[in-house]
């Protein structure tokens, strides 16, 4: 079969590395298209066949990404039991004059949750044809099916406009979930894909209920994102000191959390029990979130990589395989990161704080880690020195 796949940014496309290797294996022909707005020309993937996306022009694009932005926002304010950060932080990406009319004028928010609003913009999404030129590509290259993702991000993006136009023709259209949280705080599919592949029974209960996608209409895959794990090797001791890793959150999730790193710190040193006291802390930042680190200038405190790097390649990846194996424990706040840690094995300590409520305890995301009793929770510094003091002696409650 002769696949096209388009993705947003070359910079994501780690996130379905696994899949295209796959498809490759398996005798197919694998294309794979980038957004060329959204993408670092630097960051290209050396080993695939790759090409650029054609984006979409005309007098009615801003019109239809800006209904579409405003039925996104208006998702969040009909979704229940989930924080009201995730629509805040949506509206800042709605057009400046929608969003003034949205803070300023009473009953806005109101108006846009009515069933009127949502039939208007879902219109103008049906009324609005792909792209003639993306149709054109599409009919040029042959594909026998399509794959685009992640589909929902905020300010379209060309995996959306290829899914349109691939629907249109008539085409086998799939769309492989990019993360854990991607159903839940990101955009809705404007276009609907005819499979969407998730990666648990948890997404696809998540797909109808945000997103209005039928359980027949979704596949459960599992998550390509960490077939990662199953190429590391035999990990390799290069110190002989205790240490944790904290690893670092989204800008999102946490706009600065040096704070509570240096309270770590001070609470291991300020401990009664020697072994507590010797314990290092490694700092893996946020990949898109690593500058705020560059400040930290604290004893017991190293912060690797510094300049935030995924670990893509094969030597990186088992760097941090490595590290996480060899520590006492993972520490952080809400990141995919202590997925990672949870499949390596170790344990991982969740420290609850509430100056983060609204993107931690309140998060769907993060609630499913909690429901899987896979991590220990600390809601204060000795709670934290306790469940360390614990794990130190081989206590692993998880």
């Amino acid at each position: 079969m002769k696949i096209l796949f388009v993705i947003r940014s070359a910079q994501i496309y780690h996130y379905y590395e696994s899949i295209v290797s796959a498809l490759l294996l398996r005798g197919h022909q694998a294309i794979v298209l980038f957004d060329t707005e959204w993408t670092n020309d630097q960051l290209m993937p050396p080993d695939i066949e790759y090409d650029l996306a054609v984006s979409r022009t005309g007098w009615g694009k801003r019109f239809l990404f800006a209904a579409r932005e405003v039925l996104s926002y208006r998702r969040y304010l009909l979704v229940k039991d989930q924080s009201s950060f995730y629509a805040e932080r949506w509206l800042k990406y709605v057009s400046p004059k929608i969003k003034f009319m949205i803070e300023c004028v009473p009953g806005m928010r109101r108006f846009i949750k009515t069933n009127f609003v949502g039939i208007l913009l879902r219109f103008v999404e049906r009324c609005t044809p792909p792209d003639s030129a993306i149709l054109a590509d599409i009919k040029k290259r042959k594909p026998d099916a399509v794959l685009c993702s992640p589909v929902n991000f905020r300010q379209s993006s060309a995996d959306l406009e290829y899914l349109k136009a691939a629907r249109a023709l008539g085409i086998p259209t799939a769309v492989p979930v990019i993360s854990w949280d991607n159903l839940t705080t990101k955009g809705i599919f404007h276009v609907a894909p005819d499979l969407l592949l998730v990666w648990n029974a948890e997404q696809q209960q998540e797909a109808l209920a945000h997103h209005s996608i039928s359980k027949e209409k979704t596949a459960i895959v599992g998550a390509p994102f960490f077939d990662k794990w199953l190429a590391v090797g035999a990990p390799k001791k290069t110190t002989e000191e205790s240490y944790i890793v904290y690893l670092g959150s989204s800008d999102n999730i946490a706009e600065d959390e040096t704070w509570l790193i240096e309270k770590l710190r001070r609470a291991l040193g300020a401990s009664s029990n020697p072994e507590l006291q010797k314990i290092q802390i490694i700092v893996r930042p946020h990949p898109a979130h690593f500058r705020i680190y560059e400040k930290i200038d604290t004893p017991g405190v190293s912060i690797i990589p510094k300049n935030g790097e995924m670990p893509k390649t094969k030597e990186a990846l088992q760097e941090f395989y490595d590290t996480l194996f060899y520590s006492v424990a993972v520490v952080g706040i809400n990141t995919s990161g202590m997925i990672d840690a949870i499949i390596a094995g170790k344990p991982v300590i969740s420290v609850i704080e509430e100056k983060y409520k609204r993107t931690q305890m309140l998060a769907q995301h993060y609630r499913h880690l909690l429901q899987s009793d896979a991590m220990e929770l600390a809601h204060s510094s000795d709670e934290f020195l306790d469940i360390l003091a614990r794990l130190l002696h081989g206590e692993d409650r998880t």
